[in-house]
C-alpha cells in the first residue's frame, strides 16, 4: 500500500512535468521551479539571511523577510532570486530529528493523537538513508516565493516581528507564515536557534571554519525538564540579541556585521524598521521561548 502511494504520487508528478513541455504547454506564461504557495499581501517579499561573528552563545543567526519595491505579481517574473526551501543538509537533519523523537518520544506530547507511530518506529533507524532522493522524488525541488537581496519598500517603517521556531524547526521551517506577513507589510526576523533544539544550524569559529549543531538527542540521564529549561534560556537571549541586531540594521549597519559569505547590502535597513512596539512570536517551543522573552525583555 506504501509503494502504491509512492508510485501515485510520481505518476501525479509525472503529468504536470509533461503539461510544462513545450508539446503539451502552449501558454507564454513562465514554468516556475516547484515552490511554496505564493503570499497573499501586496508586497513582493525581499530576503536576507545575517549570522554575527561569535559562537550561538553570543551571536545570531536570521532569516530577515521584508515588503520589496515589488508588487506581488512580480514575484514570479523573479524566480531566479528564490531560495530552495531546504538544502540536502537540512533535509537530512530533519529526518534525524524525526528518528530522535522516535526513539525516545517526550513526555509533553500525546502519543496517542499520533497516526502510526509504531509503525514508523520500525522503520526510525533506516529513514536518514535515501531520505534527501525520495523526496526529492515526491516533490522535486521545492522553493520559497521570497526574492534574495532586493530593495526593501521605503514607503514608511515597517512594524517588526521576532519570530521563535518551534522544536525540530529553523529560520526557514514557517516560511508560508513569515512570507504572508512580510507581503503584509511587516518585517519578520525568524531566529534560528542554536542551542541544539533546531533540526540543524551552524556557527563559524574565529579561523572562519564551519561548525555544524545537529539536534541535540537527550541521554536517559539527562532530566528532560532541566535540559529543556536551559535550550530555552538560550533561546530566550537569541531573541533578544534579534531585537538587538534589527534596532542596529534600522539606526546604524555599520554596527552589523553579516559573516556569510553570500550576503547582501544591509544600509537598506537603515531608517526603515519601526521597532517602537516591537512584536514577540512563536510556535510550540517558540510559543514557551516567546513568553519567557516577554517576561524579561521590556521593550
Amino acid at each position: 500500500m506504501y509503494f502504491c502511494t509512492i508510485l501515485q504520487n510520481v505518476l501525479k508528478r509525472s503529468e504536470k512535468e509533461l503539461q510544462k513541455m513545450p508539446l503539451f504547454n502552449r501558454s507564454q506564461e513562465p514554468v516556475l521551479p516547484g515552490h511554496l504557495p505564493l503570499p497573499t499581501g501586496p508586497y513582493a517579499v525581499g530576503y536576507q539571511d545575517i549570522m554575527t561573528p561569535g559562537d550561538p552563545t553570543s551571536g545570531v543567526y536570521v532569516r530577515v523577510y521584508y515588503p520589496s519595491i515589488h508588487p506581488v505579481n512580480e514575484t514570479i517574473n523573479m524566480s531566479e532570486l528564490w531560495p530552495v526551501w531546504a538544502d540536502d543538509d537540512y533535509l537530512v537533519g530533519f529526518v534525524k530529528f524525526m528518528q530522535i523523537m522516535l526513539e525516545k518520544w517526550p513526555s509533553w506530547a500525546p502519543r496517542g493523537e499520533f497516526m502510526y507511530f509504531d509503525q514508523m518506529k520500525v522503520i526510525a533507524p533506516m529513514m536518514h538513508i535515501g531520505c534527501k532522493q525520495v523526496f526529492k522524488l515526491l516533490n522535486g525541488t521545492v522553493h520559497c516565493p521570497i526574492l534574495k537581496g532586493v530593495q526593501i519598500s521605503t514607503e514608511k517603517k515597517w512594524p517588526l516581528i521576532v519570530f521563535s521556531h518551534g522544536l525540530g524547526c529553523n529560520r526557514f521551517a514557517y516560511s508560508r507564515i513569515c512570507t504572508d506577513l512580510a507581503s503584509h507589510g511587516l518585517i519578520v526576523a525568524a531566529t534560528e536557534h542554536r542551542d541544539g533544539s533546531s533540526s540543524l544550524s551552524s556557527y563559524y569559529t574565529e579561523d572562519k571554519k564551519k561548525t555544524w549543531i545537529p539536534h541535540r538527542k537527550l541521554s536517559d540521564q539527562d532530566k528532560e525538564y532541566a535540559a529543556r529549561n536551559q535550550q530555552l534560556q538560550q533561546r530566550c537571549s537569541e531573541m533578544q540579541r534579534t531585537l538587538d541586531l534589527m534596532i542596529n540594521l534600522s539606526s546604524d549597519t555599520t554596527e552589523v556585521l553579516n559573516i556569510l559569505e553570500d550576503s547582501d547590502d544591509l544600509s537598506m535597513f537603515e531608517d526603515q524598521i519601526d521597532h517602537s512596539e516591537p512584536v514577540a512570536a512563536g510556535h510550540s517551543f517558540g510559543g514557551a521561548t516567546t513568553l519567557l522573552t516577554l517576561h524579561k525583555e521590556s521593550r
